[in-house]
């Protein structure tokens, strides 16, 4: 199973919408959402489930990485 694995943030990383793409992607609650992007902030290894084809997977990664979020798919 792929992974997507954020571990970290750059210069210019956008709380706020890291927190929305995290909820309109998979769901999440907003607390659900908070927290992972806290760990984000904390330089913490976050690692989700994330079964897409490979070329949606990478437009997703894209999108993070211009929201400032140091993102891979692992698997």
């Amino acid at each position: 199973m792929k992974h997507l694995v954020i571990n970290g943030w750059n210069v210019g990383f956008d709380k706020i919408l890291l927190k929305k793409t995290l909820r309109a992607e998979f769901g999440y609650s907003l607390l659900e959402a908070k927290s992972i992007t806290d760990q984000v902030v904390d330089n913490k290894e976050i690692r989700i489930p994330f079964d897409r084809e490979p070329r949606v997977a990478e437009e997703f990664v894209k999108k993070l990485r211009e929201i400032g979020a140091k993102a891979t798919i692992e698997g």
